[in-house]
């Protein structure tokens, strides 16, 4: 498995990967009116104007995308997404740890989540502390999680 910054020409594969996260992990937890309104954002157009604006990062193995997640410009870690078939092997571990690398070299003191329902434990396993619960307008609860770098 190779973890690299997205490309441009990423955006399909990442948007698949992303998709079947929704549907087979997110769906779980939320409704399908949110679900929906996660793939728009997460549609291949979206993910590639995203670039423009934060670090993505991708995992792949064998030329298919099977991770990814972004750090915006001011701390936020978000759209982190792992291919079902790929949940408890690591991925989304060494996913999060380029992450932290990445914001440490931007000279981050912290990073900041908003956690999905079912990624509390992934996130305080990896050392990051719950803040509060937060209700999304649009999504539903989350959980602010903080990691001093």
């Amino acid at each position: 498995m190779k973890i690299r910054i997205f490309k441009d020409k990423d955006a399909v594969k990442t948007s698949r990967c992303i998709v079947k996260s929704l549907k087979q992990v997110s769906s779980q937890y939320y409704s399908s009116r949110v679900i929906a309104h996660l793939r728009k954002r997460n549609l291949p157009r979206a993910l590639a104007e995203r670039a423009k604006n934060c670090t993505i990062i991708v995992a792949e193995e064998k030329n298919n995308i099977i991770g990814t997640a972004n750090l915006s410009n001011d701390g936020w870690l978000g759209a982190f997404f792992v291919d079902p078939a790929y949940i408890g092997r690591g991925v989304g571990t060494r996913l999060l740890r380029e992450m932290e690398r990445i914001a440490k070299r931007k000279k981050f003191k912290a990073i900041r989540t908003h956690s999905a329902v079912n990624a509390v434990g992934f996130y305080k396993k990896n050392g990051y502390r719950l803040v509060k619960p937060v209700l999304f307008k649009g999504v539903g609860k989350t959980y602010r999680m903080f990691k001093r770098l």
